[in-house]
């Protein structure tokens, strides 16, 4: 019956949206027009309100760890209230997670960078060679906190899941270019290139735990430039074996 009703009343309500004047129709207009603003402006200022959180809570882990990310640090360094926490994300445990894979990102963007460029094989090669110590040396507050993301992902599923697809990302790109110097002869047959991605991820978490908890002598461009030294000889000697 409701159905019905409105079906009936559809039409006389076109017609009286036609009968309008122009001015009646231009005030209905600008209603509209303004309820949408006002829309936008509301959702604009919730987007970043929310990123206001995750960098208030980046900057007080980098700073001091996550157990120094208590919700009143965070709403305070936010300038925002404590309910905002878990209006935007639910729980802290739930802003943290999110927090830690920003530092994450943050992190590893400089290997995207590389990873993803235009250059020859060779040249992306020579790139990759001098990543370690690009990404653990321009952002040492995001290594202190990339190494606490690490420690919270052994026994926190939300932040394992977000640093295990950062990974992968990385990873992906490492095979695909890997695959691609094998191609162009620049790296040798024998390298499996799955493999060869995952230990330099790996060389990398590595160094930047040793580097954030000072357990080494070398400086990362140190490690970097002989892990470098050894892919290239690698691809000159199975060059020279060819």
């Amino acid at each position: 019956m409701t159905a019905l009703v409105r079906a009936v009343r559809l039409p006389f309500m076109l017609l009286s949206y036609k009968c309008m004047t122009p001015t009646q129709m231009t005030a209905t207009q600008m209603t509209a027009t303004q309820m949408t603003s006002t829309q936008r402006r509301s959702t604009d200022d919730r987007s970043a309100l929310r990123a206001t959180l995750i960098a208030a809570t980046v900057d007080i882990i980098n700073r001091g760890g996550v157990s120094s990310a208590t919700s009143r640090a965070i709403a305070d360094e936010a300038g925002a209230n404590l309910g905002a926490i878990t209006y935007y994300f639910g729980s802290k445990d739930s802003l943290i997670a999110t927090a830690l894979a920003e530092i994450g990102r943050t992190l590893l963007a400089p290997a995207i960078d590389v990873l993803t460029n235009s250059d020859s094989p060779l040249e992306q090669l020579q790139g990759a060679i001098g990543l370690l110590p690009r990404i653990l040396g321009e952002n040492p507050d995001a290594l202190r906190g990339y190494v606490h993301a690490l420690a919270v992902a052994v026994t926190d599923p939300a932040v394992r899941q977000e640093l295990a697809a950062l990974h992968l990302e990385i990873i992906d790109l490492l095979t695909n270019q890997i695959t691609s110097h094998q191609a162009a002869g620049v790296v040798p047959a024998w390298v499996r290139p799955r493999a060869m991605a995952e230990t330099i991820v790996t060389l990398v978490d590595g160094v930047a735990v040793t580097t954030a908890a000072g357990l080494t002598d070398s400086t990362p461009t140190e490690v970097g430039t002989e892990f470098g030294a050894l892919l290239l000889h690698a691809a000159v000697t199975g060059q020279n074996s060819d």
